[in-house]
């Protein structure tokens, strides 16, 4: 037996079967009611813990709407959130990043307690299943970090040989600092040009850097294949020959025990390698910047520099501790400090910088993760008479 409508031709439910019409407005209606609970239901996480947290929340984007539309980056995000909260009197406080929740720690002895706690570490390895974080930063001993050093020096006359020039200074930068991490890491003179190519595409991610932070399916494996492999094929010959060799490479060698533990750690190495290349710039950069607009600050460490100079042959892992001015300029990971103290160290050695205009306005640029200048800054450089 056919359908037959009670309704006229020109009716819009003439055309439409009522139960079907009827369902489909039932599930719409549910789901929409789903949708507004779940909403509620992530965005009273801190008050059901009786957490202070930030604005109200905006779905889908949580509290960084502004971050994921480039009207400001991460870093100056959270610098305000800090001193908001630290003016309140708050030791931690939340924001979302879409509807997942984060802490802003405020207080030092939290912020301390939080990086010194190996626990935290711990629960991120048993629930990834790749990867023993501790086992990788331990990696990072004083034989690697005067390795580091020992590639610095060598490559010292080029880093200065490019300032003297009009080589732009993130290039010179992000190639003395790209260069140097091959040396120590005991990747190829090759990798220097993956990890800036890698490094220039890391920092212009944003939605998906921010997605991936909530989201654990949404992370994909490492694009750098070739050094991947390269990696693996260096650490397999060493094991093989028993050849030994003074890098990082060396170290991931020797703590090597089966494959699946190894894929973990050669994509952290080379994800250490990166940012260790991208905060090392952006710090080297404004530190710079701050030393042209304070040339008293500037003076007096260019005059320790040179004491140190005068009394040293060389500068080594234990000697570089003696720079007391240098470590109060620069402090956060401890390959990063030493790798932009070289990298000042080395600068100052030989050169003043000045800032071109006085009058220069500090703008950030909004479409990087990492706090970058939105304009190169106006910086000369000035070779030092002995």
């Amino acid at each position: 037996m056919s359908y037959c409508s009670p309704y006229d031709k020109t009716s819009f439910l003439y055309y439409v079967d009522e139960n079907k019409l009827f369902s489909g407005i039932t599930f719409f209606t549910f789901a929409v009611i789903g949708v507004f609970w779940y909403i509620l239901r992530c965005y009273s996480f801190f008050e059901k813990h009786k957490i202070p947290r930030a604005v109200t929340p905006s779905a889908p984007y949580g509290n960084i709407k502004d971050i994921l539309f480039r009207n400001t980056t991460m870093y100056v995000f959270l610098w305000k959130y800090y001193n908001k909260f630290k003016r309140k009197g708050y030791k931690f406080a939340g924001f979302y990043l879409f509807f997942k929740p984060g802490i802003l720690a405020v207080h030092p002895s939290l912020t301390f307690k939080i990086l010194s706690d190996d626990r935290g570490f711990d629960n991120v390895s048993r629930k990834k299943n790749v990867l023993d974080y501790k086992k990788v930063l331990r990696m990072f001993d004083d034989s690697i970090l005067q390795q580091l050093i020992e590639s610095s020096n060598a490559i010292k006359p080029s880093l200065e040989e490019q300032l003297a020039g009009k080589t732009p200074l993130k290039e010179v930068l992000y190639g003395f600092l790209a260069e140097s991490s091959c040396l120590t890491f005991g990747f190829n003179k090759g990798s220097a040009d993956v990890l800036i190519k890698s490094a220039d595409e890391k920092i212009r991610s944003g939605f998906w850097h921010y997605l991936k932070l909530v989201l654990s399916f949404t992370k994909s494996k490492s694009s750098n294949e070739d050094l991947r492999n390269f990696i693996k094929d260096v650490c397999g010959y060493r094991k093989k020959h028993d050849v030994r060799e003074k890098d990082l490479l060396q170290c991931f060698t020797d703590t090597l025990r089966d494959d699946r533990e190894s894929e973990g750690i050669i994509d952290e190495i080379i994800e250490i390698a990166i940012e260790n290349i991208i905060y090392s710039c952006s710090t080297v950069l404004f530190c710079l910047y701050e030393l042209a607009s304070n040339p008293d600050i500037q003076d007096d460490l260019i005059g320790e520099i040179r004491r140190f100079n005068k009394n040293n042959s060389t500068i080594n892992l234990d000697n570089l501790h003696h720079l007391i001015y240098l470590e109060a300029v620069v402090k956060g990971f401890r390959l990063t400090n030493v790798h932009v103290e070289l990298c000042i160290f080395n600068i100052l050695s030989s050169f003043r910088v000045d800032l071109t205009k006085k009058d220069h306005v500090l703008e950030f640029d909004n479409d990087k993760l990492v706090t970058y200048p939105k304009e190169p800054l106006p910086l000369r450089f000035e070779l030092l008479t002995n």
